[in-house]
């Protein structure tokens, strides 16, 4: 198990005895999560994320890494990271046993009514109040929460992004859903028609928005300072490329940097940072979602495809200016 002090995400040896344990694997740390976390802090310990490594997950809404940062930000003081190998035999008394009273030594657990644990997840969130009463331990179960009548999950947010649908989405996470990623280069194309983008591949390991062309909120550190700008991205495969040359694209990127287990996907992001005329090449551009504008489509021609982008990015100036950056 690894421990973690949050917000900044730097392993430490131990943490404090007597923590408030949050558990959970918290994809996405959504609203769900959050009240979960609120519950936590009005006990007055220091607040304690239980979780576990997302090993070969598919389809998740946030790497590891940025679900850590997400946790600091929920009020999470430390994190307690388990590997699979650590849980897979395990089953639910022995958890709480040997887990949560004597390594981590925890004053109080708090989870949501939908928590399963041990091997085969065959314990449920009324397995843990009793358990953990047989402990000594405090338990308190937190019921699912509901927004605008939609019940908050990770999977739920999942189906949403698949779908393009990513302002539902973000009622249920309280924010935009973004990616964090490195910007690889590209074949130039949009620079020479006027309209620069920076390039990303969605790793296999997230889930990849339904493809089509969005009002994104584009972020950067450029001389030790946050800049955000409105910006249009497209999902997809180059619509305007042929296949053949999307293969000769990625033949001529090989050597990007990607998260920590990530694994290269087949999504094409290509953000146009509306405002900006730097090169972001090489560097992290953090991209929110905000309103999907329209399908994926091939245009007849690049004077269309000009018109088309210009349409876009007037788009995505108008929906700034009514939400602010």
């Amino acid at each position: 198990m690894v421990f973690y002090r949050l917000p900044d995400g730097v392993p430490v040896r131990d943490i404090p005895a007597g923590c408030t344990a949050v558990l959970g694997f918290f994809d996405g740390v959504h609203a769900g999560h959050r009240e979960l976390f609120a519950a936590a802090a009005r006990h007055g310990a220091p607040v304690l994320a239980w979780t576990f490594f997302a090993g070969d997950r598919r389809d998740l809404l946030t790497d590891d890494k940025t679900r850590l940062r997400l946790l600091g930000e929920a009020g999470a003081d430390f994190a307690a990271v388990a590997g699979f190998d650590e849980l897979r035999g395990e089953d639910g008394p022995s958890f709480v046993k040997r887990h949560l009273a004597k390594f981590l030594r925890v004053g109080r657990t708090i989870a949501g009514e939908s928590f399963r644990f041990g091997k085969n997840a065959a314990w449920d969130a009324g397995d843990l109040l009793s358990l953990c009463a047989g402990e000594g331990i405090p338990c308190e179960i937190v019921p699912t929460v509901k927004i605008d009548g939609v019940t908050v999950s990770s999977s739920a947010i999942r189906k949403m992004i698949g779908e393009g649908a990513v302002r539902d989405a973000a009622r249920l996470l309280l924010r935009d859903h973004f990616y964090s990623l490195p910007v690889v280069r590209g074949k130039m194309l949009g620079r020479r028609l006027g309209f620069p983008t920076a390039n990303q591949i969605i790793p296999k390991n997230l889930v990849a928005p339904a493809r089509g062309v969005y009002v994104c909120r584009a972020s950067f550190e450029e001389n030790g300072e946050s800049r955000v700008f409105p910006g249009v991205l497209n999902v997809g495969v180059c619509p305007t490329l042929t296949q053949s040359e999307l293969a000769a694209f990625r033949e001529e990127n090989p050597d990007f940097d990607l998260p920590d287990g990530s694994i290269v996907g087949m999504e094409v992001m290509e953000t146009h940072v509306v405002g900006y005329g730097g090169d972001l090449y090489g560097r992290t551009l953090r991209v929110g979602l905000c309103e999907r504008l329209r399908e994926e489509k091939k245009f007849p021609s690049l004077d269309a495809l000009v018109s088309a982008i210009r349409a876009d990015e007037q788009s995505a100036l108008e929906y700034f200016k009514k939400t602010g950056p």
